[in-house]
């Protein structure tokens, strides 16, 4: 086949994105769309972290599916770029690796540092307009699916400065242009806890005012959320690595899960954060050396509420959607650990109090055998790791999964609790006593309210029994646990729906079309050679292979449940309330691979 330079393509950066907007908004789904949102409200975040914004307004007209974000810091410089020459608002939305986030004289910290952000949004938007007040002057610009289509002008005149941008998703890349009102209002509502005091965030809907937040101390924000005693940390001058950081931190009264207020450069970020296991392993040491014994996880996070907001000149996030900060930092943890060390007189006897408290609760109310409370175990039905925390908890359904699963299993760190049938419909049942008295709801709450378990994880079949039971569980989730969701306790696991053998190896497939694009990647001898055997269940597999494709964490693939994942919640939510006919959905799927194969093979 010939390979020359005629074959090789060039794609600008809209281009790029337009083809591949996974890479940098997470995907074509609704957890794509909302981060359009995300990125041009951190544009004008920036701008009040700077010191240069106090107001910012986010609009949303629900029927036009337009978004439109204002601020009043000094507004995109629309002058000519002295060495590109042309005005540097183009540059931004339509060059790549073009912003002020690269000059430390024009953002000391931000939030977007890719370079890609609103270009991101301009690509992948119907139409996207700027206006932009500088110097007395209001500017204009626009674009459609990230082409110019007018050319900056002066269309006013202003006395203040800021900028304004309004976009509408395109239609082409989303179907679906529904954005969550709620969504955004949880996203203001913690982007305030990490900006500059005095700053003032304003929600409109269809032009009505739905929400006002300001920004608080955090200190506020923990004792809002129960803590009782109150610890702080703070670097004002950014050290070696260019990082400042604040920390707050302080426990309730009750032993619950932990709560976490985690920021870089005021974007949320989740627990998984480097920076945020740097604290513990730091608090960890400190208590250590004070205590003169090692304390369980467990011990110091029940009831623990965290707040960390970290400005760092050069960031990194595992993905371009900045949920999970990555980047290692040097210092942070000796620097914090030193700062704790000074805290521990002060510390020390809380922290005791609290260790006390935790071994105390651990006998009376955890099953020294099986983790769980003696009253509420099932015999045969459980089967615990023998650590002590971070344990995984995987459940399944029924004793031929559950045998095959306690095989496969790490029995250090992997506990099996195996259900017998599907569990009670909670979205249904009104009645709430035979929700507590139900055998198989009692070994779920136990589960998953044991601060032993870090993650519990739904591991049912692929087919219409499983799917159904997945749903009930995460009713169950969302009822009676959406704390631990929202902590990222609560996961999925996908288990493969075929095996595919060749002459020369073993292949597992997970969805069709994967499976489709694998046997066209074949070499024609493989296609002779190959046999596609079909999974109908998990106790069918092997311990061999449930384990390499469900359970080892090197090899499997995990869900991780998310309240923001609202689609999928309401799928669930109509399926438990027989709104939709499951079989009906799981068999036409069904049917269409089974198409697919018999067309394959008798070709």
């Amino acid at each position: 086949m010939a390979y020359s330079a005629k074959d090789i393509k060039h794609l600008d950066i809209i281009e790029a994105i337009r083809l591949r907007p996974g890479m940098y908004v997470g995907g074509k789904n609704e957890k794509g769309l909302h981060h359009l949102v995300w990125e041009v409200i951190d544009n004008a975040v920036d701008e009040a972290l700077a010191g240069h914004a106090k107001n910012i307004k986010v609009f949303y007209d629900k029927k036009k599916h337009i978004i439109r974000v204002e601020d009043d810091g000094r507004g995109i410089p629309v002058d000519k770029h002295p060495k590109e020459k042309i005005p540097v608002i183009y540059m931004i939305f339509e060059k790549a690796h073009t912003g002020g986030k690269f000059d430390k004289n024009a953002y000391q910290v931000s939030a977007g540092l890719h370079g890609v952000g609103v270009k991101a949004v301009n690509a992948l938007s119907e139409r996207l307009d700027v206006w932009v007040c500088r110097d007395g002057k209001k500017y204009h610009v626009a674009y459609e699916k990230g082409k110019r289509v007018t050319d900056l002008e002066v269309v006013d005149k202003c006395d203040n400065t800021g900028t304004i941008i309004e976009f509408k998703p395109d239609k082409e890349i989303f179907g679906n242009l529904k954005i969550e009102e709620e969504r955004i209002k949880e996203r203001l509502q913690k982007l305030a806890l990490a900006l500059p005091e005095g700053v003032t965030i304003e929600f409109y809907v269809n032009d009505k005012k739905a929400l006002t937040v300001t920004s608080k101390t955090p200190e506020q924000l923990l004792k809002e959320s129960g803590a009782k005693k109150i610890w702080a940390i703070e670097r004002k001058r950014r050290n070696k690595e260019g990082i400042t950081y604040q920390i707050v931190f302080g426990y309730s009264d009750e032993m619950d899960d932990p709560q976490y207020f985690l920021f870089v450069n005021t974007i949320p970020v989740l627990p998984e954060s480097t920076f945020a296991k740097d604290f513990f392993k730091a608090l960890k040491s400190a208590v250590k050396a004070k205590l003169k014994k090692d304390l369980p996880d467990s011990a110091l996070k029940w009831g623990l509420r965290l707040y960390i907001n970290l400005l760092a000149e050069d960031v990194e996030f595992s993905s371009q959607t900045k949920e999970i900060f990555s980047k290692k930092l040097k210092t942070f943890a000796p620097e914090v650990e030193k700062e704790l060390k000074k805290l521990m007189p002060e510390l020390k006897p809380f922290i005791t109090e609290r260790a006390s408290k935790y071994h105390s609760l651990r006998r009376k109310k955890v099953s020294k055998k099986e983790g769980l409370d003696v009253k509420f175990a099932m015999p045969g039905k459980f089967a615990d790791a023998s650590n002590k925390h971070d344990v995984e908890v995987f459940i399944v359904e029924g004793d031929s999964a559950g045998g095959s699963a306690k095989q496969a299993r790490n029995r250090k760190t992997q506990a099996i609790l195996a259900l017998k049938g599907k569990p009670l419909n909670v979205l249904k049942e009104t009645n709430e006593k035979k929700i507590h008295n139900n055998e198989e709801m009692k070994a779920l709450f136990r589960v998953v309210d044991n601060p032993k378990y870090s993650k519990v994880i739904i591991m049912t079949d692929a087919d219409e029994d499983g799917y159904h039971i997945r749903a009930l569980l995460l009713g169950f989730f969302y009822k009676y646990a959406r704390e631990h969701i929202r902590n990222g306790k609560i996961y999925i696991a996908i288990p493969p729906l075929y095996r595919l053998r060749t002459n020369k190896r073993d292949l597992y497939v997970y969805t069709k079309e994967e499976l489709e694009r694998i046997i066209n990647q074949l070499s024609e001898s493989e296609k002779k050679q190959m046999v596609i055997y079909r999974f109908k269940g998990l106790g069918e597999m092997n311990p061999e292979q449930l384990k390499e494709t469900a359970m080892d964490p090197k090899t499997r693939r995990l869900m991780q449940v998310k309240l923001e994942d609202t689609s999928q919640l309401e799928d669930a939510l109509e399926l438990l309330t027989n709104r939709i006919d499951i079989s009906e959905f799981i068999n036409r799927a069904s049917q269409e691979v089974d198409t697919f194969l018999e067309r394959f093979l008798k070709e």
